[in-house]
């Protein structure tokens, strides 16, 4: 099988986002399955190309397109609106003359990139769309909203030439064709996976032993409360909520518990401004970014992780937390509900809704051995129902069955 793989940034080469992380991961499975893969991307950076995965059975091309006409920030409303669009057209090209040649038998396209490919079926060949969170058809702000309003169209108008679109979880089903004006048959649930052995292989003995020296609460030697959230510092996380249900229960905890906030953003300053107000300045810890190596060793260290996330895609990190054997409490939005199952891995809670969460995270500060056979259970789950091997089984089989009906149909109009 010959995949064109058309993603605008990968991991780690261009960044470190759910959208880079999955789509690298996806296809590194695939080649390790046989699937002979043509990546349409971005230009690499200078010495740091793709490492092909061992004992891998497929063979990777890569083709670039150039992106960047504008010197804007890349994840901009403008970059997206201009650098993004020329991208995904450029792209296109490329992939067009690629499937009229016959060297493509189908056609995988993440995010916008669906529109630069969205003439798939004159091709001759299958095409599947993966919109990912769909943020951008999420956002409340009306200044926002309209900005992205292009953004949106050209997203919807890819999805809908698509042969399939992918919701990564049964719970974004509906939501995707809403959305997108999509038929929901059409909606074909691929869910993001997660590789727990590398992930467990990032953790380091000697990061560990740095961490433990800058925080010695997370020896663990007092069986406290150690909280772990991580994504960025914007609105639609819903950090400040999770501070203002920390503070509803800061008497009842332990003086000696810490909940650690990983990543950076704009809203940085204003958390930190809040924890202070709201008393929370000792036992809060707003740890910036960290490297793959530092965040998985964090994470081995703490005992409970909470995502209140206002608006969600599919929660790449509740899937890394669940990896570790964390237990899970977190807003039930966008995938995150197929992750959590309530009361065994953890508890969903209401957007927005400060004492819903500050409650779970009570309890669960005050049942230490339900915390850990929680965590465990989550590990499990992660590992049977979401690993990146049977996620990219599930896609070989889609598309697999997607030839085959193009097959068929040029065999009918033939004989007819």
């Amino acid at each position: 099988m010959r995949l064109a793989y058309c993603v605008r940034a990968v991991f780690p080469q261009h960044g470190y986002g759910g959208l880079e992380r999955s789509a690298s991961a996806l296809m590194r499975h695939l080649l390790m399955q046989g699937t002979d893969i043509a990546l349409y991307t971005r230009a690499l950076p200078v010495g740091e190309p793709i490492a092909m995965p061992p004992g891998a059975a497929g063979n990777l091309a890569v083709r670039t397109a150039r992106y960047g006409r504008l010197p804007l920030p890349p994840n901009g409303i403008p970059a997206r609106l201009t650098n993004y669009r020329a991208f995904v057209e450029d792209m296109g090209r490329q992939v067009r003359s690629a499937a009229l040649r016959g060297k493509v038998d189908g056609i995988y396209a993440h995010g916008l990139c669906a529109w630069g490919v969205r003439r798939a079926q004159e091709w001759g060949v299958p095409l599947v769309a993966n919109p990912h969170g769909m943020e951008e058809f999420k956002i409340t702000d009306p200044l926002k909203r309209l900005a992205y309003a292009p953004f949106r169209s050209w997203v919807a108008a890819g999805c809908k030439a698509a042969d399939r679109v992918v919701a990564t979880d049964y719970s974004m089903q509906d939501e995707v064709s809403r959305l997108l004006g999509v038929d929901v048959a059409k909606v074909v649930v691929l869910p993001n996976g997660v590789d727990i052995e590398e992930i467990k292989s990032s953790v380091d003995g000697q990061v560990r032993s740095d961490l433990v020296a800058r925080w010695p609460i997370l020896g663990g030697k007092d069986g406290a409360l150690i909280g772990i959230s991580v994504g960025r510092l914007e609105a639609n996380k819903g950090f400040e909520h999770l501070l203002q249900a920390l503070s509803l229960i800061k008497a009842q905890l332990k003086a000696s518990w810490r909940w650690f906030f990983v990543g950076g953003g704009s809203l940085r300053q204003s958390l930190d401004e809040l924890a202070g107000r709201l008393g929370l300045g000792d036992n809060v810890v707003f740890v910036g970014k960290l490297s793959d190596m530092e965040l998985h060793s964090l994470f081995s260290l703490c005992n409970l992780f909470a995502h209140p996330s206002l608006y969600e895609g599919s929660s790449l990190v509740t899937l890394e937390a669940m990896a570790h054997a964390l237990p899970v409490v977190a807003s039930a939005v966008g995938g995150i509900p197929d992750k959590l199952r309530e009361g065994e891995t953890g508890f969903l809670v209401p957007p927005g809704d400060e004492a819903a969460l500050a409650e779970r995270i009570l309890w669960l500060a005050k049942h230490p051995q339900e915390r850990v056979t929680m965590g465990e259970r989550g590990e499990q789950l992660a590992r049977g129902k979401f690993s990146w091997e049977r996620v990219a089984k599930l896609t070989r089989e889609l598309f697999e069955e997607l030839i085959e009906e193009k097959a068929a149909c040029r065999g009918q109009e033939a004989a007819g």
